[in-house]
């Protein structure tokens, strides 16, 4: 039996998974724009009020602590969250959002152009054919900031300047980590196995 300790924070991001961003930055306008209106004293301290509470169950530290305690779950219900998998069955039943990043790995883009893996064929849609590595933007969003490993054995540090659409989802340094490290679970798995890692069907490369 898993037990979670924690407060209302982690509890509504537990149940009801990350907002959407394009959401999150319509409600904080509303709650801005409210201040630069005609408000009474009144009406201006009950937004006041109102920001207090949107502050609290949607703020960073509120979502940071939501996103910790739906980490802790594993096996309970799956939802449309970055977080690492670490076996090749959570791989192979990897959600969209997981799948989306995934195929970002450029080990398994590789043999997916290929045509060696499943790439999730019925549900994966590839928005960058034929990118791979730097060239692919889903991976860029991914190492933007993030310590590299050159050929050398040099360590770098690239930032990638891309113009994200407005509705695209803004990775944290945790989801990076977290989207690396079932990177790092896969590599292992490809050096040891034939299993097909995006395969829902658990076939073979």
């Amino acid at each position: 039996m898993q037990v979670l300790v924690g407060g209302e924070s982690e509890f509504s991001g537990l149940i009801y998974g990350d907002k959407h961003p394009g959401t999150m930055r319509f409600l904080q306008s509303q709650i801005g724009n409210a201040f630069s209106s005609t408000l009474t004293d009144m009406g201006k301290q009950m937004f006041s009020n109102l920001g207090s509470i949107f502050e609290k169950f949607n703020g960073e530290n509120a979502l940071r602590l939501a996103k910790a305690a739906r980490r802790k779950v594993t096996g309970f219900f799956e939802q449309e969250v970055i977080r690492p998998l670490w076996d090749i069955k959570e791989i192979q039943q990897a959600t969209l959002t997981m799948q989306r990043w995934i195929m970002a790995y450029p080990e398994i883009r590789e043999l997916y152009h290929d045509q060696r893996c499943d790439g999730y064929s019925a549900t994966y849609v590839d928005m960058f054919p034929g990118q791979i590595g730097e060239k692919h933007y889903d991976y860029r969003r991914v190492m933007d900031g993030l310590v590299q490993v050159t050929d050398e054995g040099e360590s770098k540090i690239v930032y990638y300047y891309d113009d994200p659409p407005a509705d695209d989802v803004e990775l944290s340094l945790q989801d990076k980590i977290d989207i690396t490290n079932t990177w790092q679970m896969i590599a292992r798995h490809l050096k040891h196995t034939n299993d097909d890692p995006t395969s829902i069907f658990g076939d073979t490369l």
